[in-house]
């Protein structure tokens, strides 16, 4: 729903001011989704204390108490949450008595509301508020509650962190065989493209050598075959030159045989 994005916008934000905005969103789409709209009128109101607006917080909280009271007057998680809230901006004010009495009625649901987050919240609210009073008898037994609480909590973080711990490093195994498997497959690759490359220059170099070699042959054959043109044409040139010669003599023989027999006639 877009009332619950706008919510985890706001969440995640680090900017007061544009978390507001983010929150408002929230509070403004939230129609039947009271539980996530009471939780961000608790933020909204939360930033506008930070910012220095009590006036303005206490009615964000008042407007989540509306909610609250038609949706779900008596439940316990969202009314710890609304007197943690008035609480601390009644602290805030100085007004001391009514933020304990806000916090008078958590204190009754403690077992019911152990393990929750914000009990410590509400420890911290009432060691503060004990010890501005004066009542530090209070204020050492609400101090040890808190720790309690908070050691309590560590240890349930520290217990959770070795299957997390054990989920993190099987994350971390699974991506080195993930980046392992990618260089194997790079360098597979490259091995392929190297491989194609080198056959790429193998069929080049022998296309080279096989157009050298043909262009030769043709240059061989051109030059044969006009050595035996010119051959030819020098062999009809020798025979017309020999029947020449052969009829030049065979003049001159005429010639010679006339001659003499003019000299055998005078």
């Amino acid at each position: 729903p877009l009332n619950r994005i706008y919510f985890f916008e706001g969440l995640f934000c680090t900017n007061d001011k544009k978390s507001l905005e983010y929150y408002h969103r929230s509070v403004a789409a939230g129609g039947k989704d009271w539980g996530m709209t009471v939780q961000a009128l608790l933020n909204i109101s939360a930033i506008q204390l930070r910012l220095k607006q009590p006036d303005n917080a206490a009615l964000s909280v008042e407007k989540a108490r509306r909610l609250l009271s038609d949706n779900a007057q008596k439940n316990n998680f969202f009314n710890t949450l609304l007197a943690n809230q008035s609480a601390q901006i009644l602290y805030q004010q100085g007004h001391y008595d009514d933020a304990m009495n806000q916090l008078r009625d958590v204190t009754h649901m403690k077992e019911q509301l152990n393990g929750e987050a914000f009990i410590l919240d509400t420890y911290r609210l009432l060691w503060l508020i004990s010890e501005k009073q004066g009542h530090m008898t209070d204020a050492y037994r609400y101090l040890k509650a808190y720790q309690e609480t908070y050691e309590r909590r560590q240890e349930g973080i520290r217990k959770l962190e070795g299957p997390k711990a054990e989920a993190r490093q099987a994350i971390a195994r699974q991506a080195d065989r993930i980046r392992l498997l990618e260089q194997d497959a790079e360098l597979n690759r490259n091995y392929f493209y190297l491989t194609l490359l080198f056959a790429i220059l193998v069929l080049l170099v022998c296309g080279v050598v096989i157009m050298f070699f043909y262009n030769r042959y043709r240059l061989r054959r051109v030059e044969n075959l006009q050595l035996r043109q010119s051959l030819e044409q020098e062999a009809i040139i020798y025979q017309m030159n020999l029947k020449n010669f052969k009829e030049d003599i065979k003049q001159k023989d005429c010639e010679i045989s006339s001659s003499t027999l003019l000299l055998t006639n005078k």
